[in-house]
């Protein structure tokens, strides 16, 4: 798993899997970033603080790292009811 929320570094990451997926390396990797991190635990009672909503706790990460961009009123993701 890798965690990355630097538009750079993600399409790098995303270039790097499709060359290992390409050339069929073992094993598997998944691209995360913050905002998808915060919807998985909004999912899970409990692991996010206080009762804050994922867009809240985002929005309280966004003041102490800059890479965060602005989630423009958006939702952020949600894991699906198969996960």
């Amino acid at each position: 798993m890798l965690l990355i929320d630097d538009s750079d570094g993600r399409r790098r990451s995303k270039d790097e899997i499709a060359y290992l997926q390409h050339n069929t390396a073992p094993g598997s990797i998944t691209l995360w970033g913050t905002p998808g991190v915060l919807g998985m635990a909004g999912a899970h009672q409990g692991w996010i603080l206080a009762d804050r909503t994922p867009e809240q706790a985002y929005d309280q990460m966004r003041a102490f790292d800059d890479g965060l961009p602005d989630r423009n009123g958006r939702l952020l993701p949600r894991p699906s009811a198969e996960a």
